[in-house]
């Protein structure tokens, strides 16, 4: 379930950088606005993002994270 919200949350966000009228989400506008800065795409990006956001919420608060 969690592959297919991915798959669908990603679709989403193509759909809406391609467009010149929408906007994107504002993590994903940051998202790649710190790619280009970075020099990286932006799957590369969101993905070390997602594991730093991750690690910092396992030192926190392990309950945060269930299945």
């Amino acid at each position: 379930m969690a592959f297919i919200g991915i798959v669908i949350l990603s679709m989403g966000a193509a759909l809406l950088k391609a467009s010149p009228i929408l906007g994107l989400d504002p993590f994903t506008a940051l998202s790649i606005g710190m790619a280009s800065k970075f020099h990286t795409t932006l799957g590369v990006y969101q993905l070390g993002a997602n594991l730093f956001i991750f690690i910092f919420i396992l030192f926190l608060d392990r309950k945060k994270i269930g299945i």
